[in-house]
């Protein structure tokens, strides 16, 4: 793994506690909006709790199955047969020259209802995850596993990243209806880091975070403090 540690840190802290201010409640962050391809999207941010995000998650169903037909996964990377024939190849780079040009890829699984095949990315400094349509090949680059809409019209990616000054930091959302994925908008802030995401309605989504001044401290210390998580419930608007 390439990623900075407190990425994967941040990912270890597993029990919950009740909502707390983050300046992201309704009346602290008002109604945004987003613009893509001329269409206006409308969202709100308001505070959840720890029943309501265990609730949604007992409820959801997985979106991405792990199905290896017609991959091929080793130390050279990935490679994925389409419908087609023809093939798509992630190269691994495990020791190249230059740090920077470091690549390790890993065969997710698939999506089924969108017919997409996940393959995660890590690279120096850096994670992405591309979703390969089984039918023509073509590759869409998200941040992270994506988390699918219960009708699979919308999904959510999440990325941490603090660490970084100019990468992006919270929750992006895809239109991902019959297999085609645009982005939407992203919330993009530095008040809390993402920890996880469960969808409770097909325009809805409850964020699992953490104060960004909480998680860094945690990191530098190396003792997760579990009792720290924060509940946000986005709703879609107009879409």
């Amino acid at each position: 793994m390439f990623l900075p540690v407190i990425l994967s840190l941040l990912h270890l802290f597993c029990v919950d506690a009740s909502v707390g201010n983050l300046n992201c409640t309704s009346r602290q962050a008002p109604r945004r909006s987003a613009k893509s391809s001329g269409a206006v999207l409308r969202y709100t941010i308001q505070a959840s709790t720890r029943v309501a995000f265990d609730q949604a998650r007992q409820a959801a169903k997985a979106s991405i199955v792990v199905d290896k037909a017609g991959v091929t996964a080793d130390k050279k990377g990935v490679l994925l047969k389409l419908n087609t024939g023809k093939t798509r190849f992630f190269q691994n780079k495990l020791t190249p020259q230059n740090e920077d040009e470091v690549a390790e890829f890993r065969y997710k699984g698939r999506i089924p209802a969108l017919k997409k095949y996940v393959v995660a990315g890590m690279f120096w400094e850096a994670g992405r995850v591309f979703l390969v349509d089984e039918r023509s090949g073509q590759t869409d680059t998200i941040w992270s596993e994506p988390i699918c809409a219960p009708d699979f019209k919308l999904m959510a990616a999440l990325n941490e990243g603090l660490v970084f000054e100019d990468d992006l930091n919270g929750v992006q959302v895809y239109s991902s209806a019959g297999g085609r994925i645009r982005k939407m908008f992203a919330i993009n802030q530095q008040k809390w880091v993402p920890i996880n995401l469960v969808w409770n309605g097909n325009k809805r989504f409850i964020l699992r975070v953490m104060s960004a001044e909480e998680a860094m401290a945690q990191s530098a210390q190396h003792k997760p403090n579990d009792t720290k998580y924060r509940y946000l419930q986005v709703i879609i608007k107009d879409l």
